[in-house]
């Protein structure tokens, strides 16, 4: 498995393989229609968005782009960041490939020029991030109105 920054021309590869994971695995825990919402706000173009604001990552293997995640700077005072976009294919879940991604984002300058890292959980990967030592922000363990769970990792300060 290797690792890389985003480049624009994997936009349509990041938005299949997220729209893919969300309809596989994701459907375990929320409606098709919370689904497809999701989906519809994934596109390339979306994709493209996000890379341009954050530090984004891919991971390929083989057969193409197995998971994705970016890190983006949360806040003007340089205290938080925030992961977003992070998505393992099926067929490498449970083989560390999404450990190995968040090595990835947690070596990124954004993650160790910062205070905290936050991130909206899926209720299918909360049990990973708490393996990872994130935790619930302020305890709330529950889901919020749009699905997530709001986690935090606290790590030294801004350098």
């Amino acid at each position: 498995m290797k690792s890389r920054r985003y480049r624009s021309g994997d936009a349509v590869e990041v938005s299949e393989l997220i729209r893919y994971t969300l309809r596989t695995t994701s459907i375990q825990d929320y409606s098709e229609e919370y689904i497809e919402n999701l989906c519809r706000k994934r596109r390339p173009e979306d994709i493209e968005r996000c890379a341009e604001s954050s530090h984004f990552y891919v991971m390929e293997d083989d057969c193409g782009i197995a998971a994705c995640g970016a890190i983006a700077l949360h806040s003007d005072d340089c205290r938080d960041s925030i992961l977003l976009n992070i998505f393992v294919h099926p067929r490498m879940q449970g083989k560390g490939t999404g450990r190995e991604l968040m090595q990835v984002l947690e070596n990124d300058e954004y993650f160790r020029n910062t205070g905290r890292t936050v991130l909206h959980a899926s209720i299918t990967a909360v049990g990973f991030y708490l393996r990872l030592g994130y935790g619930f922000h302020n305890g709330v363990s529950e889901p919020d109105s749009f699905g997530v769970v709001l986690m935090e990792k606290i790590h030294p300060t801004c350098r």
